[in-house]
């Protein structure tokens, strides 16, 4: 047999066997739903459940480590589908306790470098970032990247080159309808995205979320309410004062470890106001958008004694009103941080401007083999002719 053709076949049975894939399906034990946003963890790499509570893993992997909120964080032998059981199933069965939220924060702040990683770092992961009006998906960008940080944290006095660097590998999906001039919703002069990357990387980290509620309540306060406790976990809703500016109320749910003190888990909803603004579509009609609320959520995973970024998920709610008829908006972008490693504080040898947007950085338009998987809906979103 020809040598070359040898190896040609032993290389593809190789790829075969180190990148087949297998899906699992993660659901209630009770009614048969399926979980989404649940993080799964093998081999220190951390993928999450689609919105129809898919997720796919390696063959080879025979046990991997699920995490939730409402489901809690245990191991599993792998099969086909996985049924998780609710922490807690209604709050009539809760014993509800006060506790004051803003002293959590405030300590936690304190004690953030001892608990949470800060040597410089990098993070391979994807990225994910979606819209949709009245329902219906106008958009999905999903690619690869690196992710360098000097210690973990925006520094609002420096540079953002200084302190973190994006290098873009591999573009997986890519769907816009911006050149549908007969999409009613479609800006005619488009908008400059740049001035919004910003705001969106400042967020990658817990550490600055902290910051912000600590910053804008000051003088008010952030009342919290623990409706559940396993172990050293409490699970807190919490609602703030309202605040007379343009974020009105902070309000969400944290998971506390009060014997590390540390925020595990936070989804922090901003009640905006004053956040109109216009524009004009293509058919010469003006559209007057109005943001309701901003949540972040930040899932963090313990590697070794300190905590790393899992997964940050960013929504906007707004409203698009057009010849006094209003339509509902989302606006939806999330990264998962896949793999961490250690790096030297030198940055990336290949990086992105971050002055500029991150899609304006995308030279190789090609779309490349993927293990993400989406949701029905989105893959009908990608799979449609506009």
């Amino acid at each position: 047999m020809n040598l070359n053709k040898t190896f040609a076949l032993f290389f593809l049975l190789f790829s075969i066997l180190t990148f087949s894939q297998k899906k699992i399906s993660l659901v209630d034990f009770e009614t048969k739903k399926p979980i989404p946003q649940a993080r799964v963890v093998y081999n220190n790499e951390i993928s999450y459940t689609n919105d129809d509570g898919l997720v796919t893993i390696p063959n080879d992997i025979t046990s991997i480590q699920i995490s939730s909120p409402e489901y809690g964080d245990n191991k599993y032998n792998v099969k086909d589908k996985i049924e998780l059981k609710l922490l807690y199933k209604e709050i009539e069965e809760v014993v509800i306790r006060p506790i004051d939220a803003k002293k959590i924060i405030a300590s936690v702040l304190r004690e953030y470098d001892k608990n949470y990683e800060t040597k410089t770092s990098i993070f391979n992961g994807t990225l994910k970032s979606k819209s949709d009006v009245d329902n219906e998906l106008n958009r999905i960008l999903v690619m690869d990247l690196d992710l360098w940080t000097l210690n973990n944290k925006f520094d609002y006095r420096k540079d953002i080159d200084e302190f973190m660097q994006i290098n873009l590998r591999n573009k997986k999906f890519d769907k816009n309808r911006k050149d549908d001039k007969s999409y009613i919703f479609n800006v005619k002069n488009s908008t400059d995205e740049s001035k919004y990357i910003k705001s969106f990387l400042q967020r990658f980290f817990l550490y600055n979320q902290l910051l912000i509620l600590d910053f804008h309540t000051k003088g008010f306060k952030i009342n919290g309410k623990i409706i559940y406790e396993n172990n050293d976990v409490l699970t807190i809703d919490f609602k703030s004062d309202e605040i007379p500016n343009d974020v009105s109320i902070f309000e969400g749910t944290m998971q506390y470890n009060k014997k590390e003190n540390t925020i595990i888990y936070l989804k922090c909803k901003q009640l905006q106001k004053n956040t109109m603004s216009n524009y004009t579509n293509y058919l010469e009609q003006e559209i007057i958008t109005e943001t309701s609320t901003f949540t972040v959520t930040y899932d963090m995973y313990k590697k070794g004694k300190k905590y790393i970024p899992a997964k940050i998920i960013m929504e906007s709610d707004a409203n698009f009103t057009i010849a006094d008829k209003t339509y509902a908006g989302t606006n939806y972008r999330e990264f998962i941080y896949r793999t961490h490693n250690f790096a030297d504080k030198k940055g990336l040898s290949n990086k992105i401007d971050l002055s500029k947007s991150i899609t304006d950085a995308i030279t190789d338009n090609t779309v490349k083999e993927t293990k993400t998987l989406l949701s029905s809906e989105e893959q009908k979103f990608i799979d449609n002719d506009y």
